[in-house]
Parts: structure tokens; sequence; C-alpha cells
């Protein structure tokens, strides 16, 4: 599990450069999309590109919507889960990713997560 937090010892897309909250949700992205399985038909869609893209836009979600208590606010909380689920959602239908909703939940939970304990606010 630390290796996928810290990812230290990867070599890590040039989008994750000096971000580091966001190599963390690259890490537990990445992990999740490592282990489908793509669809016949799926538009390839370049693993650890397109989660290095997931995960920026992730850390910039909910950089945006986190305001001072916001680990206690279950509102922002819940906001900030239906915006990464809408994240998720988009290339699964749009690209074929095999996002079951088991997979969406659990990147989105490990997201709040990391982001609870990463972000300083």
């Amino acid at each position: 599990m630390q290796s996928v937090l810290s990812r230290t010892g990867d070599k890590l897309p040039e989008i994750l450069r000096d971000r580091d909250v966001a190599k963390a949700f690259y890490g537990v992205v990445n992990e999740t999309l490592e282990g489908l399985q793509l669809k016949e038909d799926a538009v390839p869609y370049g693993t650890q590109n397109f989660a290095a893209g997931l995960a920026v836009q992730i850390d910039d979600a909910i950089e945006r919507m986190a305001i001072v208590d916001w680990r206690t606010n279950m509102d922002v909380q819940n906001q900030m889960r239906n915006v990464i689920d809408d994240l998720l959602y988009e290339p699964r239908a749009a690209k074929g990713v095999p996002l079951t909703p088991q997979d969406m939940d659990g990147i989105i939970e490990r997201a709040l997560d990391i982001a609870k304990s990463r972000y300083p606010r």
C-alpha cells in the first residue's frame, strides 16, 4: 500500500512532476486500471498517461472544493464524490474503459482518504 501512495521509485508521467498528492491519486487510479481487461471494441487509452490525467483532474477538483473543515462536512465530501464519479464515468462511457461501479467507488473512497491525510486545509 505504501508503494502505491508514495510512488517515489516509479518512472511517472511528466504531468505529475511537483504534484505530490496527484502522484498518490495516480497510484490508486493506475493500480485499478492495470487490473482491468479491455473490451475488444474499446478505444486504447494508454494506462499510465490516462491514469495520470485522471489523477491531476481529481487533484484539481478536490483542491477547488476543499474549504475549511471539509473533512467533517459530509455535504462537501459528497460533492467531491460526485465530481470524481463524473471524472471516472466520462472515459468509461466514451472510451470503453471497463470500470465497474465497484472499481469507481474504490477509487473515490481511496482518493478521499488520501485527500484527508495529505491536504493542508
